[in-house]
């Protein structure tokens, strides 16, 4: 069996381009997860940069608007780590 290299897709082709923003997205994410001392706003990629807030409005508005600048998604998980709501920016 031979093998054969095979070209580099165009970035012009549609499907990299939806996959590409879509990559993009993710990393633009934030995580909004309950904990003991609070609700905490992390990147999804940099959880160790999380900002601590006091309620959940608190950290949900200000994640929110984070993610809107980076058009973004908002993901809320509870103290289990269970997906509890996600939110579009």
């Amino acid at each position: 069996m031979t093998s054969k290299e095979l070209p580099k897709p165009s970035s012009s082709n549609k499907q990299i381009q939806e996959y590409m923003t879509a990559v993009r997205k993710g990393l633009d994410s934030l995580f909004v997860v309950e904990t003991d001392n609070g609700w905490s706003v992390a990147p999804a990629i940099s959880p160790g940069k999380a900002v601590i807030h006091a309620s959940k409005e608190e950290a949900l508005q200000q994640a929110k608007a984070a993610a809107k600048s980076k058009h973004g998604e908002v993901f809320v998980f509870d103290q289990a780590g269970s997906l509890i709501g996600q939110e579009q920016t």
